[in-house]
């Protein structure tokens, strides 16, 4: 058992550098835990993914290896862990000017960055193959884990650059158009007061938002209210259409993709347009509609993607009229 001498003897061997470390992953922490508090969900996700057990197992091996004088933290170490702050920081400014404010992965990246750093100097100063074998199976668990963030905010960086085109991101709403009944020649132009008030997630931040009511019909077929966009002449270029949106309640909320030659000139509906619908929980979701999905008809006729020229988002089977706050509609 560790005598209350022998703890406080552990951390009189702590020297300024030490605490400033320490808390420098205190402080990386905290925003990851207040975004956790304002939504469970990424909690949740963080807590599965195992993001929250690494740092536990690192942290002790740190303090651990400093009690055994494996290492007195170098310059080094310090300078790796500036390095990775300032990548983030100016990731982060960038991702801020263009839209989008820090999140879990982003918070958790820079920690990945800083355990790693930490983890290769306390392997280049360990003494024992056993020490060496502990280190290098918590490096692997820490670049394991931390390679989906790297990844993701990679992904996110390089599209925030607009390599990939957005269909709309509702901050000119020029091309949309709202249908209000299930007969599709009922349509009326958005207004711009239509844009969501509550807060909105980080990944919306300084953009436009468009909140529209959704209810099905009494039935549960159609709707009565949609909204439809036209999609870009290239558009078939890209392999992936994603969705970022918000709902006040749980919904079934349906994606479809037309041919407007059906529209015009009369036909079988299913024949030439993709109809894909999901059941999502109340809060915020991503869709992402892979190409399979739009190319591979309900009667398996291959679709031509140039032949699709609009994109419809609508609720079905929706007992009491929800809300669903569009963000952002992206091709990748």
């Amino acid at each position: 058992m560790l005598k209350p001498q022998a703890l406080w003897a552990l951390f009189a061997e702590l020297k300024p550098r030490h605490w400033l470390l320490f808390f420098l992953i205190v402080l990386m922490l905290i925003p990851g835990i207040r975004l956790s508090a304002h939504d469970p969900e990424i909690f949740k996700a963080a807590w599965n993914s195992g993001h929250f057990f690494w740092p536990l197992l690192v942290i002790p091996a740190f303090i651990g290896s400093l009690r055994a004088r494996i290492l007195s933290l170098p310059r080094r170490l310090l300078l790796c862990a500036a390095v990775v702050m300032t990548l983030a920081v100016a990731i982060e400014l960038a991702q801020l000017g263009l839209g989008r404010s820090a999140t879990l992965d982003d918070i958790l990246l820079t920690l990945y960055g800083v355990i790693a750093g930490s983890v290769v100097v306390l392997l280049v100063r360990a003494r024992s193959h056993m020490q060496k074998a502990a280190l290098m199976l918590i490096l692997l668990g820490v670049l394991l884990t931390g390679l989906k963030p790297l990844l993701t905010e990679t992904w996110i960086f390089l599209r925030s650059w607009q390599m990939f085109p957005v269909i709309d991101n509702f901050d000119d709403w020029s091309t949309l158009t709202r249908w209000r009944g299930s007969n599709l020649g009922i349509t009326d132009e958005l207004k711009l007061d239509e844009r969501a008030t509550y807060d909105r997630p980080d990944w919306a931040k300084q953009r436009g938002w468009l909140q529209l009511p959704l209810k099905s019909s009494p039935q549960g077929k159609g709707w009565r209210n949609a909204i439809m966009l036209t999609m870009p002449a290239d558009w078939s270029n890209y392999k992936t259409l994603t969705i970022r949106l918000h709902l006040s309640a749980p919904a079934q909320i349906g994606v479809r993709l037309d041919d407007l030659w059906y529209i015009r000139e009369g036909g079988e509906a299913y024949i030439n347009r993709m109809n894909k619908s999901y059941e999502l929980e109340e809060g915020f979701h991503e869709l992402v509609l892979p190409e399979q999905l739009w190319t591979q008809t309900p009667s398996r006729r291959k679709l031509d993607k140039t032949e699709i020229e609009r994109f419809i988002l609508y609720a079905r089977a929706v007992n009491t009229e929800i809300t669903v706050s569009i963000a952002e509609i992206f091709l990748q």
